[in-house]
């Protein structure tokens, strides 16, 4: 995660702004450089909601309190305390969430595990086709795109946003499985950033991105995203 992002993160169901403790920082190369990256941390909402950032993702789930335990107890010393104190509030709600999502986030993960980035090809496209097909999708090329910032609500594998930022294009990259972890540890470039997220509860400061990009996702979902971001 680099730090540059914590001022478009939110939390998921308060929606204020987060408050980051630096756990442990790592270098990793982002255009051929090496740059100084936060691999864990905790990121405190108000009302009691918390969060962990675990090998270089900040995972804003409403039930990451739960999915990410082992995490939190080893790293803070009153996690028993803050959970608790949370499930008193909100206990019903996030066993709610978690009972919802965890068929689909392992369905998810599952699907993208077998992917190979070395043999597949999404949208059985090569890098070039990607580009092209995404840039026809949403009426736009680079040089238009150049100082817009795009969300991407359901990223995969991560390959596209790697490919924009190449190109020069901030975007943020979100998904619901781990299959976040190998679009993280595969990019090589400083204008994306990937964080693990529900679009039911969308993580992210509201009225900012140019664009909001879901391809593959059903039109409900498409909905959801656009009704959160671009509020009437």
């Amino acid at each position: 995660m680099q730090e540059s992002l914590i001022d478009l993160l939110r939390c998921p169901v308060t929606r204020s702004k987060l408050r980051i403790d630096v756990i442990k920082k790592k270098k990793k190369e982002l255009d051929g450089q090496l740059a100084d990256i936060i691999d864990e941390a905790i990121l405190y909402a108000d009302a009691d909601w918390f969060y962990p950032v675990i090998k270089g993702i900040p995972r804003l789930t409403v039930e990451a309190v739960i999915d990410y335990e082992t995490f939190m107890k080893q790293t803070m010393p009153d996690f028993i305390n803050k959970r608790d104190a949370l499930f008193v509030r909100y206990g019903t709600f996030i066993n709610g969430v978690k009972k919802k999502n965890t068929r689909t986030k392992k369905s998810f993960t599952k699907q993208w595990k077998v992917f190979n980035p070395e043999k597949d090809k999404t949208w059985n496209a090569d890098d070039k086709g990607m580009l092209e097909r995404f840039f026809k999708e949403i009426s736009e090329n680079a040089d238009t795109l150049e100082d817009k910032f795009i969300f991407d609500a359901g990223c995969g594998n991560g390959l596209l946003n790697s490919l924009l930022a190449r190109q020069g294009i901030n975007n943020i990259a979100m998904d619901f499985s781990n299959s976040i972890e190998n679009a993280y540890e595969n990019n090589r470039y400083a204008k994306v950033h990937f964080i693990q997220g529900d679009v039911q509860y969308p993580p992210i400061v509201f009225n900012y991105f140019d664009i909001v990009h879901s391809s593959g996702a059903g039109y409900c979902i498409i909905l959801i995203i656009l009704n959160y971001l671009f509020p009437v």
